[in-house]
């Protein structure tokens, strides 16, 4: 599907409405409405519904170059400082370390597993060590840059 651009945005807005009520069902609030949202287009992608990044699509252009950033800012404004700051010193060296380790299993990884990507393998391996140390809002910073 080509597809008009305004056909594509209302199509993203439903999935991203139906993602949203989703993620706050039981059962599936702990994966989320972001999670949501990812699976439910690669789902309608893959059957069809929605065109595919690489045909040149200009509504997701529009959403990549100014929704994503934007909805990035509104998650990281959603951060609980004082919980931060009761979490204390050891809860974020717990996580310190963990993201050290984070960084160097995905290094690790790329340099052992033999993936031929190419020039690919650095901008994949630096989406996986950021989805694994802040969730999907750094993965699509890191995927958009």
């Amino acid at each position: 599907m080509g597809g008009h651009p305004l056909t594509v945005l209302a199509t993203l807005l439903a999935t991203v409405a139906l993602a949203d009520w989703l993620g706050r069902q039981r059962g599936l609030h702990y994966a989320g409405a972001a999670a949501m949202a990812i699976l439910l287009g690669a789902l309608l992608a893959n059957l069809g519904i929605l065109p595919v990044a690489q045909d040149g699509v200009a509504a997701y252009d529009m959403v990549f170059a100014l929704v994503t950033p934007s909805a990035i800012s509104l998650v990281l404004l959603e951060a609980n400082l004082r919980a931060l700051r009761q979490a204390g010193p050891r809860m974020l060296l717990a996580f310190a370390l963990g993201a050290v380790g984070t960084v160097a299993g995905v290094l690790v990884a790329t340099a052992v597993v033999p993936l031929e990507i190419g020039d690919r393998m650095a901008p994949l391996a630096g989406m996986l060590a950021g989805t694994y140390n802040g969730g999907s809002a750094n993965f699509n910073a890191v995927a958009l840059e």
